[in-house]
């Protein structure tokens, strides 16, 4: 009963925001709208607007992430802007993966049936690789947030994993599109910094899963063989 409760408040939600003219003015990427008219009226109360947009996005994807992310870095500046979007982009990407494994079985059916090749090959890297790939599909632009989620939710991967795996992910991936953002948002001289850690960032994260990735692999070649040795 509560979960159709909760699900019933999705769909009021979901219909609220698209007939509302926030996001008729989101699809239509009109950035100025936000920065000049509703961040001057409504201050970081527009938090209230973009953080549940970023969320639906998270789990239907109606327009590209990265207008909000230019949205917070223009609004609130490089700090606050960046960790509003990762908390909306990760916020977005547990709710879809709580809306997959709980109780929304049509619209997994229905996503499915659209991406199933997709879908079905993000499902067995996850099974193989778990926490390590949702952090590399997430940090590529182009992977749509809800087939990672909803792949993940039909995986083996514990949700603990799941909530630092995206994380992680969001943070790259927030990252990186704020660099290509950058002509746009920055008011700076030298953006150099920013890029620069961005790299030191993507190299401690590449090896610190480099490290996990060998200790896997020695693993299940260690359960191989051992399975060889018995047959």
């Amino acid at each position: 009963m509560k979960r159709a409760i909760l699900f019933l408040l999705f769909i009021v939600i979901v219909f609220f925001f698209i007939d509302s003219e926030w996001f008729t003015q989101l699809r239509n990427e009109n950035v100025e709208y936000f920065t000049d008219e509703l961040f001057a009226e409504m201050g970081y109360q527009m938090l209230l607007v973009t953080l549940p947009l970023i969320t639906l996005q998270g789990t239907i994807t109606f327009f590209p992430i990265i207008i909000v992310i230019i949205i917070h870095f223009l609004a609130f500046g490089l700090i606050e802007g960046f960790i509003f979007s990762v908390i909306g982009t990760s916020f977005g990407a547990i709710f879809c993966y709580w809306l997959s494994r709980s109780f929304s079985e049509q619209y997994v059916k229905r996503m499915k049936e659209k991406n199933t090749k997709k879908i079905n090959k993000i499902m067995r890297v996850i099974a193989n690789y778990g926490v390590f790939i949702i952090v590399v599909l997430r940090s590529l632009p182009f992977m749509p947030s809800n087939l990672i989620s909803i792949a993940a939710a039909f995986s083996p991967i514990s949700f603990r994993h799941y909530v630092i795996s995206t994380v992680l992910g969001n943070i790259s991936m927030v990252w990186i599109l704020s660099i290509f953002a950058m002509p746009v948002w920055y008011t700076g001289t030298n953006g150099t910094t920013y890029v620069f850690g961005y790299l030191v960032f993507a190299i401690l994260l590449f090896s610190m899963f480099a490290v996990y990735f060998f200790k896997f692999q020695k693993e299940v070649n260690k359960r191989k063989s051992i399975s060889i040795d018995i047959s």
